[in-house]
């Protein structure tokens, strides 16, 4: 039997285990959502661009219109509960930035517990622009995540399981 089997096979020590391994990726997303969002954080509000408005303008006119995604739009309403506070798609946007990064090292078999990507996403949040991009509302963010993604399917395709597939796709 592993080491893993006999510590699982206790209950007291399992759910210590499990409850110290939530706690820990949760303290990770935490501060790798915070340090990906701290130009927003700095300017008080999501970093919006003199066409973010083309967007909202979509959604509210439910048209579709020239160089302003309308799913984008919708993206937007509906990650700011319908235009409460645009601090949920920069939320969203950061999660799923984070979520890639700990999906590349994964699958890319490098270490990625609950430090190894919050570390990795504090030195990619300082070192180069990614925190810009996640904190502006523009579907320009999602391009980079697009091209993770389609990395990950071509090249760990195998390493992925189907909820993953599901949600990358």
């Amino acid at each position: 039997m592993s080491h893993t089997a006999v510590l699982l096979s206790s209950p007291s020590v399992s759910r210590n285990f499990l409850r110290e391994e939530t706690l820990a990726w949760s303290m990770s997303l935490a501060l790798s959502v915070t340090v990906l969002l701290i130009p927003a954080l700095w300017n008080e509000f999501a970093v919006v661009y003199y066409d973010t408005g083309g967007y909202v303008e979509r959604v509210l006119n439910m048209n579709l219109g020239f160089g302003r995604s309308f799913f984008y739009g919708v993206f937007l309403w509906l990650a700011s509960l319908g235009w409460w506070s645009f601090f949920g798609p920069v939320l969203v946007q950061a999660v799923l930035t984070v979520w890639l990064v700990h999906m590349m090292l994964r699958c890319h078999d490098l270490p990625c517990g609950p430090f190894d990507t919050c570390l990795m996403c504090a030195g990619l949040g300082v070192s180069t622009g990614i925190s810009w991009y996640v904190s502006q509302l523009m579907p320009d963010m999602l391009v980079p995540l697009t091209v993770i993604v389609l990395w990950l399917f071509a090249s760990s395709w195998h390493k992925l399981n189907g909820v993953e597939r599901v949600g990358l796709t």
